[in-house]
C-alpha cells in the first residue's frame, strides 16, 4: 500500500492541492494527515473540506486545537495568536466538530502517527534531537513513527544508538531498527 503522509497544512490551499496532485501521481492509496490543517493560511475551510474528502486519518495538531479552544495559545507567538483568532471566525460548528474528532495518535500495525510526540501529545513538545527522540522510541509499539509540528523534515534511526538524518530525501528502513520521521510541512 502506498501512503501519502502530510502535515502542517496551516490553511495553505495552494500547497495542499500541489501535494495532493503529487500524491495522486505517485498512486497514493491512503492519506494520513499529522495535524495543523488550520492556522496562518487564508483557506482553512477549503483545506478542511479537501482533507475531509480523502476520508482517511487526521491527527490533532496544536493549531487545530487552538482554533477549537482546546489548547491554550499563550505560548503561541503574536502572529500565530492573531491567525488563530481569525481562523476561529471562519469556522462553522460543523468544522469545529470535525476538528474536535481528531485523535492525538493514530496506530496501524505498520506505524504510528502523531503531530508532535508520543510521550505527551497534548502538550505539543517538539522532537529536535536525539535527546528528545529517546523517550519517544521507548513509547513506540511499531518500528516507525511519523511526526510533523516543526515544519522541518528530519528523521532519527535507533539501533544500538540514535542516528539523526538531516536534509534527507530517502531513508532505507531496516526491520531491526526504529525510526521517527518528521515529514515536514
Amino acid at each position: 500500500m502506498i501512503y501519502a503522509i502530510i502535515s502542517d497544512i496551516h490553511g495553505n490551499l495552494e500547497a495542499l492541492e500541489s501535494v495532493l496532485r503529487d500524491a495522486e501521481k505517485n498512486k497514493a492509496e491512503r492519506y494520513i494527515c499529522l495535524g495543523d490543517l488550520v492556522g496562518y493560511g487564508a483557506s482553512p475551510k477549503e483545506c478542511i473540506e479537501k482533507i475531509k474528502s480523502l476520508r482517511d486519518v487526521v491527527c490533532a495538531g496544536n493549531h487545530d486545537h487552538a482554533a477549537t479552544n482546546q489548547t491554550d495559545t499563550t505560548y503561541f507567538n503574536l502572529y500565530a495568536r492573531k491567525a488563530v483568532a481569525w481562523t476561529i471566525s471562519q469556522l462553522t460548528p460543523s468544522d469545529i466538530d470535525y476538528i474536535k474528532s481528531f485523535p492525538y495518535i493514530y496506530e496501524d500495525k505498520l506505524f504510528c502517527a502523531v503531530h508532535a510526540n508520543l510521550i505527551k501529545p497534548e502538550q505539543w513538545g517538539y522532537i529536535f534531537d536525539d535527546f528528545d527522540a529517546f523517550p519517544n522510541f521507548a513509547a513506540m509499539k511499531q518500528n516507525i513513527c511519523f511526526i510533523g509540528h516543526s515544519h522541518v523534515p528530519l528523521a532519527f534511526e535507533k539501533g544500538d544508538d540514535i542516528r539523526p538524518y538531516y536534509n534527507m530525501r530517502e531513508i532505507q528502513i531496516q526491520e531491526n531498527k526504529q525510526y521517527i520521521i518528521n515529514v515536514g510541512s
